[in-house]
């Protein structure tokens, strides 16, 4: 048996397909394809890889290719335990290390040397020494500091070289481990050379989009066109580098496992029948659309409740203490035998507790365990209408191949890689919600006219090469368009007021005292651009959640700066329902231009009407 033994570090790493994360709690995982030359004799060869990622899926190690009259037998994988991964020292490092130590000895012997003349010149006296012998040693003395200066000078200068040397001998800091080692059982039918290409999973990567949205301005003004750079911004901590290798990015699960392949197996449809409550005559029935239904006796009474709701709820029984509502509906009865149910547009009603079905045997209603799961169907005369509705999870795959050659070592680091540079069409507009923050903020809007799928992703947005925010952008697919915000203008100054003022009617028939309160707010936006900005300026104006408060829109006006009001704006072109509202949100924005040095102001204004021994309050 023929043995040969290649080291993964010393052959091309042909390409490594790397996949996003499906979720923040799921990891990346990354395909290595690799290819060896390897010459082979006649009969069977064992091959083995080593110095591979400890990180290694050892059941998704595979030949993909292998060319010639050769044949892989089996293929064993399997990962080194930390103690058993090499990790000496390399003998340059070793020698050049001890060379720097024998520099440092003489370094400080010469600097010893220099204190002991210099404590020996502190020691003479006049009395042991002639005054010409006492200038001989002065000139003695200071040759031999600057010989041994010198000295120790030229010790430091080769420190720093070895130094150097050193580390550029030394790898950069690594993460994670090489201890992966595959061993393949190939069959040659006689002496050949051959290249097979070996593919496998690893773990400890990760890749996300990120983005730089760069613009710029004339005299202030931003241009109409915006530049976005598309990068990857790739870290691998596998422990095995990949260099010179052409990368590909990827969306979706890389792992087999992450989906069931297993087809379902169809399953009966049974009908069972269901509990079905039985009335008898000291019970009531169940109600009606509108209301209660009647029994004999009260379909004989005239139709009383017909003043109180607006469909002819039941009226409240004799003696009850009676209340209005915000329409005129009577208050709702509360008692042992139902609930209460309240309704701005039906009125009220007493809907009384269901009775107690009868039992059914106990064979009846039982599923059997092996029935998959119970289809929502109606029952049969029940004049209900249920749908069930089952759609795939399946989307489109995103790929992208990065430009060129790329070499990541597996140091644990983040680095980003180009992927394209965009120039789009961009439109801006001012928004400010005031109610939230008293800020206008700059909002981008372009299309992706480029064939690239943008991923979800943090952008840093620069203007005129300065960085001004940092922000998300938002999945978007090619011909859409997305929204980045430029940060806060601090240009524009916003103040926004809101005033109420409270006033309660006096009894009339049929009705309570209720209570106006009037509510206004005041939005005043003032321009200190030399440009004229566009500007949407978001409100909100109330929406009640209980039928005894109502809400009604006076005006949305523009306002001058005194609050006297300048006419109605229109909903649908001074003012518009934002983007999925649905009208019964209350939200809404007002859009116009503001001049130059200038200053408008907005003015909305609603009424809330609640009878008068009920207290409310606006919250978000």
């Amino acid at each position: 048996m023929h043995l040969i033994t290649l080291n993964a570090s010393h052959h091309p790493t042909k390409s490594v397909s790397l996949y996003a994360r499906t979720n923040a709690l799921s990891s990346s995982m990354a395909q290595v394809a690799r290819t060896f030359k390897v010459t082979l004799k006649a009969g069977r060869n064992t091959v083995e890889v080593t110095n591979l990622s400890s990180n290694l899926d050892v059941d998704s190690a595979h030949v993909s290719n292998i060319n010639g009259a050769a044949q892989v037998l089996d293929t064993q994988c399997i990962v080194k335990a930390q103690a058993q991964v090499d990790d000496s020292e390399p003998e340059t490092i070793r020698r050049l290390k001890a060379r720097k130590r024998a520099l440092e000895d003489e370094k400080a012997l010469r600097a010893e040397g220099q204190q002991l003349l210099i404590n020996y010149a502190k020691s003479i006296t006049r009395e042991h020494e002639k005054p010409a012998d006492a200038v001989a040693f002065f000139d003695a003395f200071v040759d031999g500091r600057r010989a041994s200066a010198a000295a120790i000078r030229d010790v430091d200068r080769e420190i720093a070289d070895v130094d150097k040397s050193i580390s550029e001998a030394t790898e950069p800091p690594r993460s994670g481990d090489a201890g992966g080692v595959i061993t393949m059982s190939i069959s040659a039918a006689h002496d050949q050379s051959v290249e097979l290409t070996l593919k496998y999973m690893v773990s400890n990567v990760l890749w996300e989009p990120v983005y730089e949205m760069r613009a710029v301005t004339d005299d202030g003004r931003p241009a109409g066109e915006v530049t976005l750079h598309y990068n990857a911004r790739v870290t691998q901590g596998t422990g095995e580098d990949w260099n010179d290798t052409r990368l590909v990015l990827l969306s979706g699960s890389a792992s087999p496992s992450a989906q069931n392949s297993t087809i379902p197996e169809l399953k009966r449809r049974k009908i069972r029948v269901r509990q079905v409550p039985v009335f008898t005559s000291s019970q009531h029935a169940p109600p009606t659309l509108f209301g209660a239904a009647l029994s004999p006796q009260q379909a004989a009474q005239p139709p009383q409740g017909q003043l109180f709701g607006a469909f002819g709820a039941t009226a409240p029984a004799s003696g009850a203490p009676q209340v209005g509502g915000l329409f005129g509906t009577a208050a709702p009865q509360l008692g042992n035998a139902g609930v209460s149910i309240d309704s701005p547009m039906f009125g009220s009603a007493t809907v009384p507790a269901p009775p107690a079905a009868i039992p059914l045997p106990e064979s009846a209603g039982r599923q059997n365990s092996d029935a998959g799961p119970e289809l929502d169907v109606p029952t049969e005369g029940s004049g209900a209408t249920s749908t069930v509705m089952r759609e795939s999870a399946a989307r489109a795959r995103f790929r992208i191949d990065v430009p060129g050659p790329v070499s990541i070592p597996s140091d644990g680091t983040a680095h980003t890689l180009s992927i394209a540079v965009l120039t789009l069409r961009a439109d801006f507009m001012w928004v400010c919600v005031p109610r939230m923050r008293a800020a206008a903020f700059v909002e981008c809007t372009a299309t992706n006219t480029s064939s690239l799928q943008l991923l979800s992703g943090p952008v840093r947005v620069f203007v005129d090469g300065e960085l001004v925010t940092k922000t998300q952008l938002e999945e978007t697919h090619p011909n859409k368009e997305f929204i980045c915000s430029f940060g806060v203008d601090d240009a524009l100054e916003i103040t926004h007021k809101r005033t109420s003022r409270t006033s309660t009617d006096a009894p009339i028939t049929f009705h309570a005292p209720e209570r106006t309160t009037s509510c206004t707010v005041h939005t005043t936006v003032r321009n200190g651009h030399a440009f004229a900005v566009p500007l949407a300026v978001r409100e909100a104006h109330p929406v009640p959640s209980d039928p005894r408060v109502g809400v009604s829109l006076v005006r949305i006006g523009r306002a001058s700066l005194g609050g006297v009001g300048q006419g109605s704006a229109q909903l649908g072109r001074d003012v518009r329902r934002l983007a999925g509202a649905d009208g019964q949100d209350g939200l809404f924005e007002w859009m116009c231009d503001v001049p130059p040095g200038q200053s408008v102001g907005l003015e909305a204004e609603w009424d809330v009407t609640s009878v008068w021994n009920v207290s409310w309050e606006e919250v978000i």
